[in-house]
């Protein structure tokens, strides 16, 4: 969203830079708290159900922390998907906050209402993208909380070796989406002289 922001120029690169910096800090430090709060609950759970949390299996588990596709919440009810779907789902997803958050914040008719908008957005696109990707639609929300779940207990888990999906769905995907959005809430405002 920060991004979207920076696009139409309604934050410097200084701003989005700090905003960037503040967002992924707050992440992490949520993910410590989770981490602290639940660890011996984690470890107990994994050691019931055999999972190895420094290789593939931990994603079960390093899914508290950070997004994995398919969500391994779901696995038996939810048909794997590739790279390519996770990647349209989270800039499909993000595309839709994106438009969202301009279009109500923008338009004075609705700007009361913004607040519901927007969440309201938020929960529809996690009821309909959670289940294939854990609807991570913010590169902050996903990174900070991973790199607690990499140095604190997962290790590899976090970041599984080979995949470049933290990557390309979480960080790339939900930039490339608020680009998007930004870009075609632009060219419709001056379209129709908002």
């Amino acid at each position: 969203v920060s991004f979207g922001f920076f696009v139409n120029h309604e934050i410097n690169l200084k701003e989005l830079l700090s905003y960037w910096c503040v967002q992924l800090f707050g992440g992490f430090v949520a993910g410590l708290c989770v981490y602290f709060c639940f660890i011996s609950e984690i470890k107990n759970f994994e050691s019931i159900h055999k999972i190895v949390p420094t290789n593939y299996s931990g994603a079960y588990t390093a899914a508290i922390f950070g997004e994995f596709f398919p969500n391994p919440g779901y696995k038996e009810t939810v048909p794997h998907i590739s790279e390519i779907l996770a990647c349209i789902y989270e800039g499909v997803g993000t595309f839709i906050l994106m438009a969202s958050i301009l279009w109500s914040t923008k338009n004075k008719a609705i700007t009361k209402f913004s607040p519901l908008v927007i969440g309201f957005t938020v929960a529809l696109l996690i009821i309909w993208i959670a289940p294939f990707t854990q609807c991570g639609i913010n590169p902050a929300r996903d990174f900070g909380p991973r790199l607690v779940a990499y140095f604190f207990h997962w290790g590899n888990g976090a970041f599984p070796i080979g995949k470049t999906g933290f990557l390309t769905v979480y960080i790339v995907s939900p930039l490339v989406g608020a680009f998007l959005a930004s870009i075609l809430y632009q060219r419709i405002r001056n379209l129709f002289k908002w």
